[in-house]
């Protein structure tokens, strides 16, 4: 190597004197380009596995498998910081009911507002189908029981 050579970010040598704007810059772009093909295919492979569940169980079982302990309880209290502040819930409260920090609170808010509206549809389609906060499901669950029997 001579004064004025360069590694490239490929760990590639550049002497001195070659075209280093165009050297290598399109192999880079059609790797990167080809990464995220595959990234869209194994997002959209990983989106159709999820579609393909058809239980509750099938889905614990799947997610205990693809997420750690921490990774799971993290996305289900999202949803529900989600939820809790699509009904007005000040961030102290959620904070205190979910465990959730104040910054993870802040980013489901961001996408609640900003996002692409993916919280809003889910929690749409979960109040269309009778899903509650937590604990209220197991009370209605109990009402419709106990309805059941006194008829």
């Amino acid at each position: 190597m001579v004064s004025g050579d360069i590694i490239n970010p490929r760990g590639e040598y550049w002497k001195d004197g070659d075209n280093m704007e165009h050297k290598g810059t399109s192999n880079l772009r059609e790797e990167r380009q080809e990464r995220e093909k595959k990234e869209k295919v194994y997002r959209d492979n990983f989106y159709k596995a999820i579609l393909a569940l058809e239980t509750m169980e099938e889905c614990d079982a799947f997610f205990q498998d693809v997420c750690t302990i921490k990774e799971l309880s993290d996305l289900i209290r999202r949803l529900e910081v989600a939820k809790m502040l699509s009904e007005g819930v000040v961030f102290n409260d959620i904070s205190k009911e979910t465990g959730m920090s104040s910054t993870t609170i802040s980013r489901v808010n961001k996408a609640l507002n900003y996002g692409p509206g993916g919280y809003a549809m889910v929690l749409e389609r979960l109040e269309q189908s009778g899903v509650h906060a937590a604990g209220e499901q197991q009370e209605d669950e109990k009402n419709k029981k106990t309805k059941k029997t006194s008829k």
